[in-house]
């Protein structure tokens, strides 16, 4: 599990307080602009899931370009995610199309991307490296199924996606209050 984490945020193991509280910051900020104003929070939501799409195909690509990922198989991972986070990005901020098309394109960008990044292990890493992954992979898949379920049924899981980000935002300022406390004492 430690290593899952540490593949998604590397360097979360010594991350300053300041940075902890900020993160909690946005992710409670954006769990109550859902919460009061959906309508509005919906694009909000879209162009989050296209950033952390398009992140996160850079971070295999540059994964890839510093030698730590095998083959051509995170070239395409990376780019297919990247491609489709960029998309979606650059559509949702000239008007190129409505939300529901990026809604879809996200949804399946999401998916393709989790299910390569299942693959991936096993493909482009060695033996002792591959449940690393694992943790991004459930992650991307988990966000592609609820939007791709969001889109299909009409249903309201925005509502779900607020209260998480919420309890997380929470979590990391009371996390991020402990280790300011923390870095003061060690500090007298």
């Amino acid at each position: 599990m430690k290593k899952s984490v540490d593949s998604i945020k590397p360097w979360r193991r010594s991350t300053a307080w300041w940075v902890l509280l900020i993160e909690g910051l946005i992710a409670a900020g954006l769990g109550l602009s859902i919460l009061f104003q959906p309508t509005q929070a919906q694009g909000w939501v879209l162009l989050f899931l296209a950033i952390v799409l398009a992140t996160h195909g850079l971070l295999v690509l540059l994964s890839f370009l510093m030698g730590r990922r095998q083959g051509n198989f995170p070239l395409i991972r990376g780019a297919v995610a990247l491609i489709i986070g960029m998309a979606a990005i650059l559509m949702s901020m000239f008007g190129f199309s409505d939300r529901l098309t990026i809604a879809w394109m996200l949804a399946v960008g999401l998916l393709v991307t989790g299910a390569m990044a299942l693959l991936a292990p096993f493909i482009e890493t060695s033996d002792r490296e591959r449940r690393s992954g694992f943790l991004m992979a459930v992650f991307l898949l988990v966000l592609g199924g609820l939007l791709f379920y969001n889109v299909l049924a009409g249903a309201d899981v925005l509502q779900i996606l607020a209260w998480v980000l919420l309890i997380f935002g929470v979590a990391l300022i009371g996390y991020g209050v402990v280790a300011r406390n923390r870095a003061g004492n060690d500090g007298s």
